[in-house]
């Protein structure tokens, strides 16, 4: 990569529905030369182009950061057990007091609470769980749906 695909990349992750004809004026390069680049970042995963949403705009009025310590030998199982779930939008191997991190959505408090006690209470290796709901954004309000 070079300071060319980079540039591209930080005008793609403000707003990915630019024309390669918009892109190329922006980064005086060719449209052939963005639509080659972006094609090759694509293919090498080194990004994505996906729709992001507001999970508040959607009927997702509860975002919480999960944050878990599993006894060492079940770090990944429950890792990936958590991962399986759609409200789920990310899970993280971390550093610190806790072992995992997720950030997942919910309709509301009660299904978070039910998510809570029904999924989380049961993963294998569970040691420790602190929760924090978002309760407003000043950066970073978008959450990716996979």
């Amino acid at each position: 990569m070079d300071k060319t695909d980079i540039a591209l990349i930080e005008i793609l992750q403000k707003d990915a529905r630019f024309t390669s004809d918009e892109l190329a004026k922006q980064l005086h390069v060719s449209s052939a030369t963005i639509r080659r680049r972006t094609q090759k970042l694509l293919q090498d995963d080194v990004m994505r182009i996906v729709a992001i949403t507001d999970p508040k705009k959607i009927g997702l009025s509860t975002v919480a950061g999960i944050h878990i310590e599993f006894n060492l030998k079940n770090v990944d199982k429950g890792a990936e057990e958590l991962a399986r779930y759609k409200n789920v939008k990310s899970v993280s191997l971390t550093t610190g007091r806790f072992n995992c991190m997720a950030l997942a959505v919910f309709a509301s408090t009660d299904e978070f609470q039910n998510f809570m006690r029904t999924v989380v209470s049961n993963l294998e290796g569970l040691a420790a769980v602190e929760t924090h709901i978002f309760l407003e954004y000043k950066k970073g309000k978008f959450i990716h749906g996979d």
